[in-house]
């Protein structure tokens, strides 16, 4: 998913949005419809919470004789509100007539959704960004909700090639370098603080079970661990502090959010480093 390239969007500004479809088999997918929606900056995502964009039909071309892919813009711009403009975009697939999505509007489990929840903005040493992340419980039982967070400083050409950055996946000839924040320097620069109870999910399916594991390497955990229940609906308040000692143009954060031993959402944080 793409919108004014890695630009933020703006508030009461239109934006557009565009999706990137890949069909893997062997026969054309027709028809397609593409939902495109939105929720405000949040890790594990309830179901019922996203806000439709804008829906098209398409229809994608085979895996065949080409790479079976076809771009899309949502027939609607996307008009940010006052809060929305750390907001994940969200696109669902649903080929009508035999391939329809198991688990709607889940990016982490069902190959129909893709999500796009990434924040760019500048920053100087020792400045501290303050973030506010909703996040619910996936799974549908109870569960032991815990954050991880990954950091590193990246070396890169521009902020799109510093998002692909992967511990022990660097790009060859030295275009994308990364270092990992050790554990400490990592803690002082990821800060989970206040959470609070926001309400209940009234609506969704909440019938998944826990899927396989995934392990997250090179992740260490940060904040509370917490008992949710499903429906539960929670805020966070999460502190970046960009370390003074800078080591490159860019650092980047992933956080995470596991329950038991389950990956059932994330974020990213890409701060571009600034003199002064």
């Amino acid at each position: 998913m793409n919108g004014q390239r890695l630009s933020q969007a703006i508030a009461g500004q239109p934006v557009r949005v565009f999706a990137r479809i890949r069909n893997r088999g062997t026969l054309p997918a027709f028809p397609t419809r593409v939902s495109f929606a939105f929720v405000d900056a949040s890790l594990g995502i309830a179901w019922s919470a996203p806000r439709l964009i804008g829906e098209t039909g398409t229809d994608v071309p085979p895996n065949q004789l080409g790479p079976g892919v076809k771009d899309v813009e949502c027939p609607e711009p996307w008009v940010p509100g006052a809060s929305s403009t750390h907001a994940c975009l969200l696109v669902m697939c649903d080929e009508v007539l035999m391939d329809h999505p198991a688990v709607p509007w889940s990016a982490g489990f069902d190959r129909h959704v893709a999500q796009r929840n990434v924040t760019i903005l500048p920053a100087g040493p020792g400045k501290t960004l303050a973030f506010r992340l909703q996040f619910a419980t996936v799974l549908s039982e109870g569960a032991a909700v815990r954050f991880a967070a990954q950091a590193a400083w990246v070396k890169a050409p521009d902020p799109e090639q510093a998002l692909r950055y992967v511990p022990g996946r660097e790009e060859p000839r030295g275009e994308l370098q990364g270092t990992l924040l050790d554990t400490d320097v990592l803690r002082e620069t990821v800060r989970p603080g206040r959470i609070e109870a926001l309400g209940e999910v009234k609506q969704g399916p909440l019938e998944l079970k826990s899927p396989t594991s995934r392990e997250l390497p090179a992740f260490v955990p940060v904040g509370p661990r917490l008992e949710s229940q499903p429906r539960e609906l929670r805020g966070m308040d999460v502190d970046i502090t960009v370390p003074m000692r800078v080591e490159a143009p860019y650092l980047l954060v992933r956080l995470a959010q596991v329950e038991d031993a389950h990956v059932t959402g994330g974020y990213t944080v890409l701060l571009q480093l600034r003199e002064g």
